[in-house]
């Protein structure tokens, strides 16, 4: 509960993703509650994906749209294909990770 707490403290926008997290909270979990009453009604099995699907295409929709930015100010991309998708748009951390110890990408050192 502590670190609910701070999260909520630290938090300054409506869009960070701690409040994010807990606005979808009800939402994740009416989503389980679908999902399980699903599997459990023989007649809505092939509606089972619909859930997924919807949650999946908000999170497309609204979590990534998102204002450009410059990447290329602080990444050195190696991978042509990783420059024109992450080039002017926010990069992933866990992809960002993945691409680095793979050698994809690296960073600009800075001059101070």
């Amino acid at each position: 509960m502590e670190k609910l707490y701070v999260g909520w403290q630290m938090s300054t926008r409506w869009t960070d993703p701690t409040l994010v997290l807990f606005m979808l909270l009800p939402i994740s979990i009416g989503w389980i509650w679908g999902t399980g009453y699903c599997l459990y009604c023989e007649c809505y099995r092939m509606y089972l994906p619909v859930p997924s699907v919807i949650v999946y295409i908000i999170f497309q929709l609204w979590m990534w749209d998102t204002e450009e930015v410059n990447t290329k100010k602080y990444i050195v991309f190696h991978d042509k294909a990783l420059e024109a998708k992450y080039g002017n748009r926010r990069y992933p951390m866990s992809e960002l990770v993945d691409d680095f110890i793979n050698s994809k990408v690296s960073f600009r050192r800075s001059r101070s």
